[in-house]
């Protein structure tokens, strides 16, 4: 399957400072396509109430407002916001953050045609020859996870949906001594993950429904599941 290669972020120049602190899109590059897009977005301080996206094309004209939702990458020490985009074409886009009154500063991001992990509503390929329908997968190292935020996925995933929940250990040897000595599987490189964790709800009959990067909350994977 033919990927796009991955993207660098577009960090949008704005004013130096600003009331909301520090919003940083934490999407992997290349992988934000068209469509409904759920985008991960840090901010520098712990943030105080309802936070606002509103998404905005280049020249920052507002295009859509949403409500974020807070994702525990770590429990207790890490937290993201998902904002749920319809992202009209492939393009750069602003989008801004608000939190009552006050507003952070631009950051900007880039959207493909052809993002490079396997998509909703495509077929999920066979993991290590297996096929994977009626299954909630998740990619993830918990030896090798730079972000610490691998095992809380895992954990959300056991928690709503036990039965199904399969996960898939990105490298091929784990033990080793150097990161640089980690081969990524096969299964990795089929199902185009730049990053870790993922996780993928695949129907029964074998479709991707819904993916998540990064995190996921309880309720966004049960909302994925009835639906």
């Amino acid at each position: 399957m033919k990927r796009s290669a991955l993207l660098s972020l577009l960090l949008v120049a704005g004013c130096t400072s600003a009331p909301v602190p520090g919003p940083n899109v934490i999407s992997t590059a290349g992988t934000i396509g068209v469509g409904e897009q759920r985008v991960l977005v840090e901010f520098a301080d712990e943030l105080d109430g309802e936070v606002t996206g509103v998404l905005r094309n280049e020249n920052g004209s507002p295009l859509e407002r949403v409500s974020g939702v807070v994702v525990d990458l770590v429990p207790g020490e890490r937290v993201a916001y998902a904002f749920v985009f319809t992202i009209p074409e492939a393009e750069i886009y602003q989008a801004t953050f608000e939190v009552g009154p006050d507003e952070s500063r631009p950051v900007g991001f880039t959207t493909v045609d052809d993002p490079v992990q396997v998509q909703a509503g495509e077929e999920a390929p066979d993991v290590d020859g297996e096929e994977v329908a009626g299954s909630v997968l998740v990619f993830a190292s918990t030896t090798w996870c730079q972000s610490d935020s691998c095992q809380p996925m895992i954990d959300v995933a056991r928690s709503v949906a036990p039965e199904s929940l399969v996960v898939v250990e990105p490298f091929i040897d784990i033990e080793v001594e150097e990161e640089s000595d980690l081969e990524l599987t096969p299964t990795v490189l089929d199902w185009g993950l730049p990053s870790q964790p993922w996780l993928f709800v695949v129907d029964d009959a074998g479709v991707i429904s819904a993916l998540f990067e990064g995190g996921v909350t309880e309720a966004e994977l049960r909302e994925a599941l009835e639906s």
